[in-house]
């Protein structure tokens, strides 16, 4: 009699266990929408998937492992846009300026330091007007060439503006 089905001789096993491993790839991509703990499941459950041909020795004996089974919610949405005061108040609440620079360029339209220093590095053909978006915005846009320039000026990867963006729209 073989449990769950299994497979009459090793081929079958192996041909199982490379469908079953074909089909959870996705969950060890570096973008997989899996928190830590759900990412860390799937690893050991491949991981056990490998080793059934270790740990059994009849065919007929192998019991599989049980996929992981708990969902993990998927992201909010990116907001297309974030207000003025959202943006530069998650600015400062990540340390990248001072709340006095948060509340400066929202009254008056000043450009904190660190984005200043991120306008001197653009080309001059852009300057001013990445310099009036900056002082006179009243929204920021995620796609904008701007919020990725700054994005890449300060080392941040695409899914870590997308975080800001999130983290600035539930200000």
């Amino acid at each position: 009699m073989r449990i769950n089905n299994a497979p009459a001789d090793w081929s079958g096993v192996r041909a199982r266990r490379d469908q079953l491993l074909v089909a959870c790839d996705w969950t060890q991509m570096p973008d997989a929408p899996l928190d830590a703990a759900l990412k860390e499941a799937w690893r050991a459950y491949r991981q056990q998937l490998r080793d059934l041909t270790d740990t059994f020795s009849d065919p007929t004996a192998v019991v599989w492992p049980a996929q992981p089974t708990e969902a993990s919610p998927a992201p909010p949405p990116v907001p297309t846009s974030i207000s003025d005061r959202q943006f530069f108040q998650q600015l400062a609440t990540v340390g990248i300026i001072s709340q006095a620079e948060a509340l400066a360029a929202v009254k008056t339209g000043a450009i904190p330091a660190a984005l200043a220093g991120i306008l001197d590095a653009l080309p001059d053909d852009q300057k001013f007007a990445a310099e009036m978006l900056l002082s006179g915005a009243t929204t920021f846009e995620r796609a904008h060439p701007l919020s990725v320039a700054i994005g890449t000026a300060r080392g941040m990867t695409a899914a870590e503006v997308d975080a800001f963006f999130r983290a600035a729209a539930a200000l």
